[in-house]
């Protein structure tokens, strides 16, 4: 499946700042981020004149660092900021995320949460300044000797790992930040979780070359539209350039997802 759409991603540009609920951050308690992808620690790191040429990895420097569990969460939650133009930012987080545009809270398009999850927020056709608050885990843990510290971190969709494991130290924020690229998609309509399940492989067992084969094979996607005006086309498959299924006429509104899949379609 193909949508016509440009992928960039958004490395530099950033500002961070304490998250003072949901206000923005200023010129006076802001400073540039470290590249995105990143965390909380390093991004404290960044802005602390002290400890910039201060490497948390090397020997035992992590236990010179505050840990959560004493800090208390509000201290490695942080908030990021630039402006992005119109489309879909799409990223991962660890361990949750709000996101605010001209500082009105946005709606993901599927529930958030997870070291591992990623998703989607429409900016609209114009965007605007872009705030991401990342919150830690919901359990940070103690971290005692051990593996995986008091082991309180497995409550949540994360890797004990991060409250210690044999030899290793507790990370100090528990990763909470950013996990894979932090993207913006220039496209008015966006097809998630596009997929292609193969039902059958069969061929002529005559044929040595196997130059004949016939291919079962079902296809699905939902689309979803950052505008408040209705957009309509048309989706095809193709296999190696040919057309393998009908095409679907797509119409969705802004926020709506509209599911789809075919028959299995042969070749």
């Amino acid at each position: 499946m193909v949508v016509v759409s440009k992928t960039r991603r958004l490395h530099s540009g950033w500002r961070v700042c304490r998250a003072k609920g949901t206000a923005s951050c200023s010129a006076n308690n802001s400073w540039a981020s470290p590249l995105l992808p990143t965390t909380a620690l390093l991004a404290l790191l960044a802005g602390d004149p002290r400890r910039q040429l201060f490497d948390p990895y090397n020997s035992t420097n992590l236990l010179e660092l505050p840990d959560i569990n004493e800090t208390g969460r509000a201290y490695y939650t942080l908030r990021w900021e630039r402006e992005i133009e119109g489309g879909w930012l799409e990223f991962g987080a660890n361990y949750r995320a709000e996101v605010f545009l001209n500082s009105e809270r946005l709606e993901p398009t599927t529930p958030f949460g997870g070291l591992w999850a990623r998703n989607r927020y429409s900016l609209g056709k114009k965007g605007g300044l872009v705030g991401i608050i990342v919150e830690p885990p919901d359990h940070v843990g103690s971290p005692v000797p051990g593996q995986g510290g008091d082991h309180e971190l497995a409550k949540d969709v994360s890797a004990q790992f991060l409250l210690g494991w044999d030899w290793a130290a507790a990370i100090p924020d528990r990763s909470t930040g950013f996990f894979g690229a932090v993207e913006h998609v220039d496209s008015q309509v966006i097809l998630v979780d596009a997929a292609i399940l193969t039902k059958a492989i069969i061929w002529d067992d005559d044929d040595p070359a196997r130059t004949t084969v016939e291919l079962t094979a079902t296809a699905s996607f939902a689309a979803a539209n950052k505008d408040d005006a209705c957009s309509c086309g048309e989706i095809a498959v193709s296999v190696d350039g040919r057309p393998v299924a009908a095409k679907w006429n797509v119409s969705s509104s802004e926020g709506d997802f509209g599911d789809f899949s075919d028959d299995p379609a042969r070749t």
